[in-house]
């Protein structure tokens, strides 16, 4: 329940509802008290009354609809002190030092054991996979003679690796266009599209030669056999022929260029021609730019071969068995960096939970201070409406009997009295004065004990933030983690051990 309703006025702004006070002009237009006295006064059937004590019907009737608005203002008052109440009660449940630090404690170790419970589930997931890489890795390196955990050697990014290859491919081929371009049918064109031809068998070519055979060259075992050394040999016959067959391309695209020169364009007898040339005279070349294109060429065949070479580790096969391995160790690496992140994650926030119990207090301490005020405004206020009550009953029985003593003519007869007020059917007494004083006294109680809450707070946050970062501290330390993967390679080898017996 809120405790004080609000309401919008005529403008569209929130304002606070209050109770209104008796409306004594109101009510003497809605009683007519002189009209009900004239015909009081002049009744044939009346009695006359002659104790002044005493009530008359119509003045009865008067002072039961001021009773009915001091019961209205009873209820508001109780209501307003209750919902006061309420409002302390409620803050008091609400923010509790004592009760915010122990749920501070419960909920970080809650968390942690959540977050030790997800690790060791990893941790038993990739336990076997990663001793099977392991394994697979020491076995491969002992066949073949490769240093004891020597990590393989290949590019960050295949991508990037490529990406030079597909651009030397491009330079040679642009280089290539001017090149052929004088002596094609079809110009620049044409000698485009010859020397991507050109460029691609060299790229495509060196790129086999370095990523295969050279690195099949490499291949070693413990135990050298005849089907090792044939491995070994191939490698070496292909790449040499791999080397010859490149020679042989860029001097035929070399003598190629000069003939097409000579005769601007070829067919295919002359195409024929020229390769039995080459073969019998491949070094008799005439023009400077054919030894910058076999040059050209030639370095970008080193380089491509280097490329190739280098695409993965230079012992075929091995950076394949490394990286299975490696990527469930950095797999293994980022379960035991994501427990001490997620473990350093609920200190902090364990941290900032205090920071807001804290905070809670002040603004507790600060909410009932304004509360205090709105209280006693309204709990004064309830006076007043009363006090106005009792003079709108004092007004309408006094412009009551006046106006009959009037018609009498006897202004000794019939007067009026606060007894009046007093009498059985008289005007309703409320004390506002114990429930003022109850509701004061919860509100200063209450006030009190939220600013001692506040000032002895700093002192039970720090030990409370010194036992957690001591318990932080032992599941950050890497032996303690060390000796939970321990644990869980232990359960897994006893559980591998008792499903084989």
């Amino acid at each position: 329940m809120e405790l004080f309703q609000k309401k919008k006025n005529k403008k569209g702004l929130l304002e606070w509802k209050v109770f209104p006070p008796y409306d004594i002009k109101s009510a003497e237009k809605r009683l007519r008290p002189e009209d009900r006295a004239h015909e009081f006064a002049t009744s044939d059937s009346r009695t006359e009354v002659d104790d002044d004590t005493r009530l008359t019907s119509p003045e009865i009737e008067m002072v039961a609809d001021v009773n009915d608005h001091i019961l209205q203002l009873s209820n508001w008052h109780t209501q307003i002190t209750g919902e006061a109440q309420d409002v302390v009660t409620g803050l008091t449940e609400e923010v509790d030092a004592d009760l915010g630090v122990k749920k501070i404690r419960s909920t970080f170790r809650k968390k942690v054991n959540q977050s030790l419970t997800k690790f060791k589930y990893d941790v038993d997931n990739i336990y076997l996979p990663l001793k099977n890489a392991y394994h697979r890795m020491n076995a491969f390196q002992l066949k073949h003679c490769i240093s004891n955990h020597r990590a393989a050697e290949y590019p960050d990014s295949l991508l990037y690796h490529f990406a030079l290859i597909i651009v030397m491919l491009f330079v040679e081929s642009i280089v290539n266009c001017i090149f052929f371009a004088k002596g094609s049918a079809y110009g620049y064109w044409g000698g485009f599209m010859e020397a991507i031809l050109i460029s691609s068998a060299n790229v495509i070519i060196s790129v086999i030669a370095g990523g295969f055979f050279l690195r099949q060259f490499n291949y070693v075992e413990k135990n050298m056999n005849i089907s090792s050394y044939i491995k070994k040999c191939s490698g070496l016959v292909g790449f040499i022929c791999s080397l010859v067959i490149l020679v042989f391309l860029h001097l035929s695209a070399a003598h190629y260029r000069e003939s097409i020169l000579r005769n601007e364009g070829l067919d295919v007898v002359q195409t024929a021609e020229i390769f039995k040339y080459i073969l019998a005279h491949p070094l008799e070349l005439h023009d400077l730019q054919s030894f910058i294109l076999i040059i050209l060429g030639s370095g970008i065949s080193v380089f491509t071969i280097w490329k190739g070479y280098t695409v993965d580790d230079q012992f075929p096969g091995y950076g394949k068995v490394y990286r299975t391995w490696k990527l469930l160790d950095e797999e293994m690496a980022f379960f035991r960096n994501k427990l001490q992140h997620e473990i350093s994650g609920h200190y902090d926030d364990a941290v900032d939970a205090s920071h807001e119990v804290l905070g809670q207090l002040k603004s507790a301490k600060k909410q009932l201070e304004g509360i205090q005020g709105k209280i006693n405004a309204l709990l004064t206020s309830c006076a007043g409406h009363y006090d106005q009550a009792y003079n709108g009953a004092v007004s309408l029985l006094t412009v009551f009997r006046r106006t009959v003593q009037q018609i009498y003519n006897n202004p000794k007869r019939f007067c009026y009295s606060d007894a009046l007020l007093r009498t059985e059917n008289g005007l309703k007494k409320i004390d506002f004065s114990k429930s003022r004083t109850d509701v004061e006294g919860l509100l200063l109680n209450t006030i009190d004990d939220f600013e001692k809450m506040t000032q002895n707070f700093p002192a039970k946050q720090d030990v409370l933030l010194e036992e957690l970062e001591n318990e932080q501290i032992k599941f950050l330390d890497d032996a303690a983690i060390d000796s939970m993967i321990q644990r869980v390679k232990d359960r897994k080898e006893k559980q591998t051990a008792d499903l084989k017996g």
